[in-house]
């Protein structure tokens, strides 16, 4: 016996405007926010608990300072790699209102 389950997923007419228009205005909002805010985590990113909880390990190899800014390069890649995902999901299921919704969180 062969059991298949499916789930409507496509969005018609109206409601799929609505939800790639929320798509964008987040996408927006988060990529605006992550700009305005990247100054910032450059210059603060050495105050941090991991940066001087690490330093007696990092220290004899590297200075504070090259270790905080390779933390906030590695957060920058990590970010950069996330939202290319969600651009892709967002860009293949461009009809699909719960991979818009995947592709937003």
């Amino acid at each position: 016996m062969n059991v298949q389950i499916t789930a409507q997923t496509k969005a018609n007419g109206r409601a799929i405007w609505l939800v790639r228009f929320a798509w964008a205005l987040i996408t927006l909002l988060l990529v605006s926010l992550f700009i305005v805010n990247a100054g910032e985590n450059a210059i603060y990113a050495r105050y941090e608990w991991q940066v001087g909880l690490a330093r007696p390990a990092f220290e004899p190899l590297i200075s504070w300072l090259a270790f905080a800014q390779l933390l906030v390069a590695l957060r920058w890649l990590s970010v950069a790699v996330f939202f290319t995902v969600a651009l892709l999901i967002a860009w293949r299921k461009w009809d699909d209102w719960f991979a818009l919704f995947t592709s937003t969180t």
